[in-house]
């Protein structure tokens, strides 16, 4: 289980320290909207039968593509802000 943990001050650790830290939780985020997709595709398939409840699941798939897509793009801008190297996770979650 991946459980949150504080984001260190920049100024107390080095701004550097503290971008690659956010970096790592970004990465965990991304990861995670991947294993929702997947969780909600299973539960889509299995309810097939039920149109007016696989609705809302698509709904609900619209609203994560645009999550993973704002949180891709926030690790982008962090990335070239702070001049770390780009993140495994980005590079599979993007294609």
């Amino acid at each position: 289980m991946i459980t949150a943990r504080p984001l260190a001050a920049g100024v107390e650790s080095g701004q550097g320290v503290a971008d690659a830290e956010a970096m790592s939780t970004l990465a965990e985020l991304v990861s995670l909207t991947a294993v929702i997709a997947d969780l909600s595709e299973q539960v889509r398939t299995h309810l097939a039968a039920r149109p007016t409840v696989t609705a809302h699941l698509g709904q609900a798939r619209s609203h994560l593509d645009q999550l993973r897509r704002a949180l891709t793009h926030a690790q982008g801008t962090l990335e070239f802000d702070s001049g770390l190297p780009p993140t495994r996770a980005l590079r599979l979650v993007s294609h």
